[in-house]
């Protein structure tokens, strides 16, 4: 059977969750480490555009909590804010006390959806947080 991966890559790349090929008979998807900035609204991508929980993932379609996924979504927005939108390339304007804490809010949202999706997924961590 095939396993299902979902990209969890929109904090400057982050992971990869996958349910196990015990869960893979209902759907199937394959991670990819590249994220896009301009999508506000969630950190997950499958990389077959027919993945069942959409391109990019939406996070009503995952098996998680409502708190998990607006924390998801609140992360996405302020991760926007790390980017100076005038010229991406620059540094970000954030200051160090930000990153750290965006850091460990996102290490914490990671943590609370491997716990959500449970032992059916691999989450693969690919951040450089």
């Amino acid at each position: 059977m095939l396993a299902q991966f979902v990209s969890f890559d929109g904090f400057d790349p982050m992971d990869v969750i996958a349910p196990s090929a015990a869960t893979a008979a209902t759907a199937s998807a394959t991670a990819v480490p590249r994220p896009e900035h301009g999508v506000p609204h969630t950190p997950l991508w499958p990389s077959d555009a027919d993945s069942p929980y959409g391109s990019p993932c939406e996070l009503d379609r995952l098996p998680v909590s409502a708190a998990t996924r607006t924390e998801l979504e609140t992360l996405c927005e302020w991760d926007q804010s790390s980017i100076d939108w005038d010229y991406p390339p620059d540094p970000s304007p954030w200051p160090e006390e930000e990153w750290r804490a965006f850091r460990e809010r996102a290490h914490a949202a990671l943590a609370a959806l491997r716990r959500e999706v449970g032992d059916g997924w691999t989450v693969e961590d690919r951040s450089r947080l």
